[in-house]
């Protein structure tokens, strides 16, 4: 499977954001990542309703919503109204992992899964055959430029043997002090779509960021 790279807005310039897109679609960036907060399961609060319709708008790349919020279920329309293409919550908040799946599958888009990186990884290991997406949080939510919890990867990996093991094909994704270091451990890992946001928007030339993470992780020696 290809690596894919999912800039993160966080910190993007918000009073400028079709030049930001415009910078991240040209540098060779597969999607946007939304992190929305709501002020309850993490502290700040991102990206309301109406901010996500207009960046939706401004950008043609899919749109990969990680809801850090309480109770998923009566929110994920509205993303998904928002312009989502892919919707992900964490497993602790989350009522009825399954029935949220197969709701966002019935909605048309995709569903992923997470949990915050002090807990286990086997409620991801068990939905694995359901979902599209299994994120890896390798710092705690809440806050960009944390630095990467290495201890992670043992899930990761852990994951990923389950997926060769079960011929189950999925993305799994890594969100937090992803750079040129972290990147290619987390794909020798089993990782193959990395979110970075202050790598990115935080370099002169974010397309050039972009191939750099390319590069690195080509050079990569998997696990596996």
């Amino acid at each position: 499977m290809s690596l894919f790279i999912h800039p993160s807005i966080l910190n993007a310039d918000h009073h400028n954001m079709q030049s930001e897109f415009d910078r991240v679609v040209a540098g060779g960036a597969d999607g946007i990542h939304l992190d929305i907060m709501d002020g309850k399961f993490v502290e700040p609060v991102t990206f309301d309703l109406g901010t996500i319709e207009r960046y939706t708008a401004m950008c043609g790349l899919p749109f990969d919503a990680h809801l850090m919020i309480v109770e998923p279920e009566k929110h994920a329309d509205d993303y998904i109204a928002a312009g989502a293409d892919l919707v992900t919550f964490h497993l602790e908040v989350a009522e009825n992992p399954e029935r949220l799946i197969d709701h966002l599958h019935g909605r048309g888009v995709k569903a992923g899964i997470t949990v915050n990186p002090d807990k286990s990884a086997e409620g991801m290991i068990r939905l694995a055959d359901r979902v599209d997406l299994v994120l890896f949080m390798s710092v705690f939510p809440g806050y960009g430029g944390q630095k990467f919890m290495p201890e992670v990867l043992e899930n990761v990996r852990a994951l990923k043997r389950h997926c060769v093991e079960h011929g189950i094909e999925i993305m799994i994704q890594i969100d937090g002090g992803i750079n040129l270091e972290t990147a290619p451990r987390a794909v020798a890992a089993g990782v193959n779509n990395l979110v970075a946001g202050t790598f990115i928007f935080r370099s002169p030339d974010y397309g050039a960021a972009i191939q750099e993470l390319r590069r690195a992780c080509e050079k990569a020696e998997s696990d596996f």
